[in-house]
């Protein structure tokens, strides 16, 4: 222990230098410890320093503790922030992203029509437009407060080929009606069925048939004569939906942007009856009557290529050539085409309808697979598939029941006519959802989200009044049809809440498949070869539960024979 209790002690006069280092001696004494610091010179520093007691040792320790912790929690606490600042606006600009393309999903829905002609003035005669059209028309029609160049890239609308195309881009957006526990289905049915039976129950000849649509018997159908034929019949459409209409057929494969025209044998065919309707109530759907539609149907269009090449060789010779013919027998409508002209071969009277006895002459001819039917086919079983192709009870078959009966639709197109439609109404009624909630609050003062059905009535008919009659959502015949269908709760009254939360807009480009419905399938009939003609009932389907009437799908049965 040094004398001095320093951390250093000179001895012999200054020549040495004794360091010590520091101790506290377990307690009982102390001293300094010392080191020496040398320059270049040699000349030395002594600095000391000294060994706490165990006590300031371990109140050092805390302290020094206690001092690192609070720098690395500032360190902490501001790294923190950055990154909550850094993931804040991350969640910020994708939750803002996904609100945009919420908000052009609605938009697309509710300008559907005007953006398609817009669209179409780029592109009428391919059905496409490049990138940057694409982004001048949605910003024209959408507005330009939207970041197109990023929103085309995050909608995935470019095709490897590099073009929008804009008929399929369209098709994708629609508002959807998604009610709870699948209630009011029927409406969509009756909705749209209205819309082709008031022509179809006519009963026109074949002569007649044409002639109302072509007026001026030159062997298309234009704008002009469809826009007439529409506004004179009272089809139970609003404008905007018989401007959807008119978008449709400008939509297909076989007009004529050049003309602005479409034959007239294909535009039938596109106008077709695509939905399930109502026949006389004395037939009801039995499987071997299906079956029978289905093999006969393919059956007629066995040769269908041959049959639409004598109609169109017959156009040729008559000055109406239209686009050119190769194309045409590469699209869809040879189709329509072909049971035009076989409908004029089994007329065997020439006046423009299908006696009975004409029907089973011509489907005599055909070569039908009964071994795919599961029996034989008699005069007396085609005498049945006769009534039941004739919906109108007329004992005749006029052409649009030929048509309905036997038109192959395609299971796979979503933009058909009463698909588009039904989508214009689904669209119509969000879009003014507002309007008709605020009027049913009139009947509901309470709130409650119910009011009875004439009540419910009232208030659609109150919004189509105070709107124009090219914003009404819907006709007042539209409105009857939904009051008439309305699934009503256990007190008798319609959930109006519900009902008008069961529509959103969608992107079906982001949807998962197997989510759509799919049509039923019929039974490959009787394993012994045999059929009665007895009218039994047959089980319905899960989407005709809820429905009272008897319904007999006369084409939808034939979208497998394609």
């Amino acid at each position: 222990v040094p004398t001095n209790l320093r951390g250093f002690e000179p001895v012999h006069d200054g020549r040495c230098v004794t360091l010590f280092s520091a101790s506290n001696y377990c307690g009982t004494t102390g001293n300094f410890g010392g080191v020496i610091i040398f320059e270049a010179n040699l000349s030395f520093e002594i600095q000391e320093y000294m060994a706490p007691s165990l006590e300031e040792i371990q109140m050092l320790h805390s302290e020094t503790c206690a001092a690192t912790q609070k720098v690395f929690l500032q360190t902490r606490i501001k790294y923190l922030e950055m990154q909550a600042k850094r993931q804040h606006r991350r969640t910020a600009a994708a939750r803002m992203n996904e609100q945009i393309i919420e908000k052009i999903c609605k938009m697309i829905c509710e300008k559907k029509t005007d953006l398609w002609w817009c669209f179409f003035n780029m592109g009428a005669e391919s059905g496409r437009v490049t990138p940057a059209q694409w982004r001048e028309a949605c910003a024209n029609v959408l507005g330009r407060n939207f970041p197109w160049v990023y929103l085309m890239k995050r909608l995935h609308v470019v095709e490897e080929d590099g073009y929008v195309y804009y008929n399929e881009f369209l098709n994708r957006y629609r508002v959807e009606f998604r009610p709870p526990k699948c209630k009011h289905l029927n409406w969509r049915r009756e909705c749209i069925a209205r819309v082709f039976e008031s022509i179809m129950s006519a009963d026109l000849s074949l002569k007649e048939t044409l002639m109302l649509f072509d007026r001026n018997c030159d062997g298309t159908v234009s704008f002009r004569e469809f826009n007439e034929l529409i506004t004179e019949l009272d089809v139970g459409l609003s404008e905007p939906q018989v401007r959807i209409l008119m978008r449709l057929i400008t939509a297909s494969p076989a007009f004529n942007a050049a003309a602005g025209s479409i034959d007239v044998a294909e535009f039938l065919g596109r106008f077709r009856v695509v939905y399930s309707h109502v026949i006389n109530d004395d037939k009801r759907s039995v499987p071997w009557l299906q079956r029978a539609l289905h093999c006969i149907g393919k059956a007629i269009l066995a040769d269908k290529a041959e049959a639409a090449n004598r109609h169109y060789e017959q156009q040729r010779q008559d000055g109406n050539l239209g686009p050119d013919l190769n194309t045409r027998r590469r699209s869809s409508a040879v189709r329509a085409v072909a049971l035009f002209q076989k409908f004029k071969d089994y007329n065997e009277g020439g006046d423009g309808y299908l006696s009975y006895a004409d029907f089973v002459t011509g489907i005599k001819r055909l070569t039908i697979d009964e071994e795919e039917l599961g029996f034989a086919l008699t005069d007396e079983h085609l005498y049945k598939v006769a009534e039941a192709v004739d919906t109108t009870g007329s004992k005749r078959i006029n052409y649009l029941e030929f048509l309905q009966a036997f038109h192959v639709v395609d299971s796979n197109s979503n933009n058909s006519a009463a698909e588009e439609l039904w989508g214009q109404i689904c669209t119509a009624i969000f879009q003014h959802k507002s309007s008709i909630r605020r009027a049913l609050h009139q009947f509901d003062p309470d709130m409650t989200g119910k009011v009875d059905s004439e009540d419910f009535r009232s208030a659609l008919v109150t919004v189509n009044t105070v709107l124009s009659r090219t914003e009404a959502p819907l006709t007042e015949e539209q409105i009857d049809q939904l009051v008439n269908t309305m699934d009503l709760n256990n007190e008798g009254m319609v959930e109006y809440e519900e009902f008008l939360d069961s529509f959103s807009p969608v992107d079906t480009f982001f949807l998962q498949p197997g989510g759509e419905d799919e049509p039923s399938k019929t039974s490959n009939g009787p394993q012994n070869g045999k059929e009665t003609l007895e009218e039994t009932d047959a089980s319905p389907t899960d989407n005709e539960v809820a429905s009272n009437s008897r319904r007999f799908t006369l084409s939808s049965t034939l979208s497998q024979s394609a």
